[in-house]
This record gives structure tokens, C-alpha cells and sequence, in this order.
């Protein structure tokens, strides 16, 4: 996983994001809100593609790792951009890159935000973030276990032998991720109500406004 190795962000804790982000679908959008309480108008944000993330904080991740064609509906690309902010949240914040339930806050609250604890008026995120950690020790069980199991397979073979390097994960990772990218494909496209992202930059934007969360 690129990823991981770039950003030293646990491959658990960034699925378990995605996860409760989009459900892995790539093109996932905010349901519109409603006019006169009937008629389609405009969607509640920007938020978009696997990472949810807004306009202004995929511009962030973009200018700052110089990927202009970087996209949201790109996997490779929204984990790489999940990466980088764990490890932005792990810089700013001080969170630990392991601490699922934390990152999960910063993650939609905005670094801003979750220094000034706005997740503390919000029993419902306290909750979700609670299963956003719980999902993630299950991920993390699943791929140590597959791990061992794989390790154990290669170096029984001495030609295989040789320095522990994730490789289950160049099997399973795809595969875990092809599954849910034929759902998405498969289903019809519906609004999404997942989390949001706050902004880059040193004012962080309410996930559900425009006010700003210096």
C-alpha cells in the first residue's frame, strides 16, 4: 500500500474511513435540499467521490502534493489523499496515526474544528466515530491475520524467503476494494449523506456551513 508507506497511515485506519465516508463508491454526492420542502435545489456541500472531501480541501491536497488531475473518483488518488490527512491530523493535531476514533473526528470536523472539540455538541459523530475505531480493529485483525497466513505460505518456499513487506495486501486490498467498486457501478446512484471534510490551510470551514472554524 503507497499509501502507507508514504504517509505512515495504517491501512485499517484509512479504510475504515473510506468506508464510512462512501461506502467505497466512487461518485457518491450530498442529497440536494429541497425547495418549498418539494423540489430538488442545491446539494448541502461539495463533498464528492470516496473521500467525501470538498472543493476546497481535495485544492488543498492537490496544490500541496503537486497533483493537478488528481481525482476524487480515483482510488489510487482518494487513499493516497487519505493518507495525507491522517498524517496532516498526526502534524497538526498531534493525533496518532493508529488512533482511528480521533482521526476520524479531525476528519470531519476540520482540524480547527476538532481543536476547538466542536465534536463534543454531537453525540451522533461521537457514535459514529465509536464504529469508524471499532470497524477499524476489525480491518486491522482481518489483515494481520492474513498477513501471518501469507508469510507463513511465502517463506516456506526458500527461493520466497526474505524481509516482510505486506505482500498479502497486493491480493487482498484489490480484491476487498474491487468488490464494492462493482456495487457501485451496479447500483443506481444515489445521494449520500456521509461526513464531510473541513478546510485546508489555517482557517478549517464547518463540514455542514460556510462559517469558518478558526
Amino acid at each position: 500500500n503507497n499509501s502507507f508507506e508514504k504517509w505512515g497511515a495504517p491501512i485499517h485506519v484509512q479504510m475504515s474511513i473510506l468506508r464510512q465516508e462512501s461506502a467505497f463508491q466512487n461518485r457518491v454526492k450530498p442529497e440536494r435540499t429541497k425547495l418549498l420542502g418539494v423540489i430538488p435545489w442545491t446539494r448541502k456541500s461539495s463533498a464528492f467521490g470516496y473521500t467525501q472531501a470538498i472543493d476546497a480541501t481535495w485544492d488543498w491536497y492537490r496544490d500541496e502534493n503537486n497533483k493537478p488531475l488528481a481525482s476524487r473518483v480515483n482510488f489510487a488518488d482518494a487513499i493516497d489523499f487519505t493518507g495525507w490527512y491522517i498524517n496532516k491530523s498526526h502534524q497538526i493535531n498531534g493525533i496518532n496515526k493508529s488512533d482511528a476514533y480521533n482521526q476520524y473526528l479531525a476528519y470531519h470536523e476540520g482540524h480547527g474544528g476538532f481543536k476547538k472539540k466542536s465534536y463534543q455538541s454531537q453525540s451522533w459523530l461521537i457514535d459514529v466515530a465509536k464504529k469508524v475505531k471499532i470497524r477499524s480493529d476489525k480491518y486491522k485483525n482481518q489483515l494481520d491475520n492474513c498477513e501471518h497466513k501469507f508469510t507463513r505460505v511465502m517463506e516456506s518456499h526458500p527461493k520466497n524467503r526474505g524481509p516482510k513487506h505486506f505482500l498479502c495486501f497486493s491480493f487482498v486490498v484489490p480484491l476487498f476494494f474491487l468488490c464494492f467498486s462493482f456495487v457501485s457501478f451496479a447500483c443506481p446512484l444515489l445521494p449520500f449523506q456521509g461526513p464531510l471534510l473541513g478546510l485546508g490551510g489555517e482557517a478549517k470551514a464547518s463540514p455542514t456551513t460556510s462559517k469558518l472554524v478558526v
